[in-house]
């Protein structure tokens, strides 16, 4: 991200990329579980 991204953020890069790693993280297991309960009641 360029410097004028930077600035539109408003907020520190670092910390926006590993909030947003997180909550995709969070979503890839929510999906994964639901999924297996899925195989496993079928």
């Amino acid at each position: 991200m360029g410097t004028k991204g930077r600035q539109i953020v408003g907020m520190d890069i670092e910390k926006l990329l590993t909030l947003l790693n997180n909550a995709f993280a969070d979503e890839w297991l929510a999906y994964y579980q639901y999924w297996l309960g899925a195989k496993i009641v079928k």
